[in-house]
């Protein structure tokens, strides 16, 4: 949670730098002979922003889950231009998943690379086995109750990403076992 909130909150400060570029145009002096040839060109005209991304870095596979959540909702927002953040990803895996990545080939979309560590390191569980884990699970003897919560959370949520049950479905299923 204290990663997501520094993304949020770097992402935040971004946006603030870019809009205040936004604000001050710049104009290009075009030299043409035709003026709607130069107002198209000019139009079409515009800055790009290359913003490097605050990627969390990936050296233990048994992290591997929660760090997919994060490049996940990374790849989801879209503001980070994909070559730069393609790199960023694979400069921020190290140790055993990054040798997992030399098999790919060097134009392996961020996709592709997550795609290949979750077949390495994802949980290959199917789904009606993770709802027998869900039902079946107890509540360890040093474990609290939030972190029971939290366990039973990620299983329903695998199963949610497998098919095997609806997203609607998961408040009922935790209430069930509260």
């Amino acid at each position: 949670m204290k990663q997501r909130s520094e993304l949020e909150q770097s992402l935040f400060d971004k946006e603030t730098i870019i809009s205040q570029f936004d604000n001050k145009p710049t104009r290009k002096q075009y030299h043409h002979v035709n003026k709607e040839e130069a107002q198209d060109l000019e139009d079409n005209t515009h800055t790009t922003f290359m913003i490097k991304p605050n990627i969390p870095k990936l050296s233990d596979p048994n992290q591997f889950n929660e760090w997919k959540v994060e490049i996940e909702s990374i790849l989801e927002t879209n503001i980070y231009h994909k070559e730069i953040l393609r790199k960023a990803i694979l400069n921020a895996i190290s140790g055993k998943p990054r040798k997992v990545l030399t098999t790919l080939r060097p134009t392996a979309t961020s996709e592709e690379s997550v795609h290949t560590l979750e077949s390495n390191y994802g949980d290959i569980k199917c789904g009606g086995k993770l709802i027998k884990e869900y039902y079946n699970a107890q509540q360890e003897k040093d474990e609290d109750i939030s972190a029971w919560g939290i366990r039973l959370q990620e299983i329903i949520q695998k199963a949610i990403n497998r098919g095997e049950i609806q997203a609607c479905r998961k408040e009922r299923m935790l209430k069930t076992r509260f």
